[in-house]
Parts: C-alpha cells; sequence; structure tokens
C-alpha cells in the first residue's frame, strides 16, 4: 500500500524518510496533468505501466536545481510529491509555472481536503470504505503508544522543529527511539508541558520576534523562533545564522534588484497568480538581505524577457 494514515492524514509510505519533508504535492486524476509535471521534470514515468497502488521516488535536476519526491498512484489518482529541493518550498511554484499545473500545499487543510476528495474518487466504494481500514494498521496503533502520545504533544507545541520531526520518522519506522533519544524527547516534553522551567531571554526573545515580523513565510527563522521558545536555547550556529539575517534586513537588500522585481510586479497582465506569488517571496527574501540562488535570478530574467 502506498497510502497510510499518520494520525489522521494520509501519507505516502517511504516518503517520510525523507531527510527534508516538504508539503508539495501535484495531484490530479487525469493522468494528463501529471505527465506535463513529468516532462518538466524530465522524468519519463508510465503511469499505465504502475501497479495500481505503486510508489516510485525519484532524485531528478531541473534547471540545475536538485529535486527529490516520488511518483504515486493508487486506482486512478495519480500524485507527484516533492520532498525535497535547493529552492525549499518555492519549487512549487516554479514548476507549477513551467507545467501549468496547479500544485497543492499539505499543510493547508483546504488544498489537503481537495487532494482527499481525489483519492476518495480514485478508490472502490469512496474512501470512507477504504481508510478506516487503514487506520486498523499497526502505525497508526503506535500512535496510542505512551512514547507517541509524548511525541504528538511536542509537535503540536513544535511543528517546525527538525529534531521533533526526525524523532516522530524514526519511531513510525522503527518502533522504537534509542536510550538517548527517549532522554531527548523526555526533556523535550518536560519543558513543553511545563513552560515555566525553561529560561527565556528577553532580548534573544524580542530579535527573534523581530525576525519573525521582518520574514513571516520563513520557515528557518520560525524554526528558530518555536525552538527558542519551547527549550531557551540556541546553537552558536544558529546564534551566527540570527546575526547574518539581522545585518541583511539592516542592509535594506540589493535596491537595484528589488526595482526589477517592483518592475515586473507592476505589470498585472503578464504577472498574475503563481508568477506574482513566487516574484513577491523573491522580493521579501531579497529586502530581507539575503541574496538570491542562480535559479531564481534566471526565474527572474525570464519574466522579464515576456
Amino acid at each position: 500500500m502506498p497510502l497510510y494514515l499518520h494520525g489522521n492524514e494520509p501519507r505516502i509510505e517511504r516518503v517520510e524518510e525523507m531527510s527534508k519533508p516538504l508539503p508539495i504535492v501535484f495531484a490530479s486524476n487525469e493522468v494528463d496533468d501529471m505527465e506535463k509535471v513529468l516532462r518538466v521534470l524530465s522524468l519519463r514515468i508510465n503511469f499505465n505501466h504502475m501497479d495500481a497502488r505503486e510508489t516510485e521516488e525519484f532524485d531528478t535536476a531541473l534547471d540545475g536545481m536538485r529535486v527529490k519526491g516520488y511518483v504515486a498512484k493508487i486506482n486512478n489518482f495519480f500524485s507527484i510529491g516533492v520532498t525535497e529541493s535547493d529552492i525549499d518550498e518555492l519549487i512549487g511554484d516554479y514548476i507549477s509555472d513551467k507545467a501549468g499545473v496547479p500544485f497543492y500545499d499539505m499543510s493547508k487543510r483546504g488544498d489537503q481536503k481537495q487532494v482527499n476528495n481525489m483519492i476518495s474518487q480514485a478508490i472502490p466504494f469512496g474512501g470512507s470504505h477504504i481508510i478506516p481500514q487503514m487506520a486498523q494498521q499497526p502505525a497508526q496503533k503506535k500512535r496510542t503508544s505512551p512514547t507517541q502520545k509524548k511525541l504528538d504533544t511536542v509537535l503540536k507545541a513544535m511543528p517546525n522543529d527538525n529534531f521533533v520531526q526526525s524523532l516522530d520518522q524514526q519511531y513510525q519506522r522503527r518502533g522504537r527511539l534509542t536510550p538517548k533519544q527517549q532522554s531527548a524527547l523526555q526533556k523535550i516534553y518536560d519543558r513543553v508541558t511545563n513552560p515555566s522551567s525553561v529560561q527565556i531571554d528577553p532580548n534573544m526573545k524580542a530579535r527573534l520576534d523581530a525576525l519573525v515580523k521582518a520574514m513571516p513565510r520563513d520557515r528557518f527563522v520560525k524554526s528558530l523562533s518555536d525552538q527558542y521558545s519551547q527549550r531557551g536555547s540556541l546553537s552558536t550556529k544558529q546564534i551566527s545564522a540570527i546575526e547574518k539575517l539581522e545585518k541583511g534586513i539592516a542592509s535594506g537588500g540589493d535596491k537595484a534588484l528589488i526595482q526589477r522585481i517592483d518592475a515586473l510586479l507592476a505589470n498585472t497582465v503578464k504577472i498574475k497568480g503563481r508568477r506574482k506569488s513566487l516574484l513577491t517571496s523573491f522580493k521579501e527574501q531579497v529586502t530581507n538581505g539575503r541574496k538570491l540562488s542562480q535559479r531564481q535570478l534566471e526565474l527572474l530574467s525570464e519574466y522579464e524577457q515576456l
């Protein structure tokens, strides 16, 4: 079975083992849409030759960017998920713009509901007939164990913490944690359930709040803020990263590059929808003193040539 339940969420088998999961998926009950995405990714996968319930992982390059993910088929439901890329969440907009196929952000309830509806249409007798049976599988039963309850509590409080996510993924795969991992989980759990025990430096908290306000869509900044609120500590490298971000924001970014992006955003005929969202994220990135990657600069030039 390529599909299983993680809590109450449908997930694709083995994908949770990827090192950097992203909530991006291209999904449809029409194979033509998915083949457009495959062409953009330069992948030669024939959905018609896949079994009715099959998952195939891929590691490819798109305009010089590394993209990892999976291709899945469940009866006549097809999905292509992105689990890792050089430009993180922006890859969804990038592929969507080139393929002309919308992507779904599975961290959003509305998008998740649409994908679940597609799955229900593809599964005989409807998803309501099949999915409850999946809930009886061992992976679902583990969520009632003391360790899983601790993980669920911590995940709810720290949804962006990569370390906590990795503990949960390992527990789902192996059904156990090492003694050191159990000890680390217990310490985090104690801090989450007893926040008063965490020593917070008001100055550091204010600096992180300012970064979150300046960069509301940046997952890295949000994860630092969440970690500090729950643990009261950051590593030397994380503090160094905060200092670099602060300097970038203070500089106001590359003014010439911001002018180029503003000129494109002013073109409301050619620049709209996904293109507008992508350019808006570019502007936020540059305004906060962060450089655009070579792939992002190339896309900017492509839009200027429209």
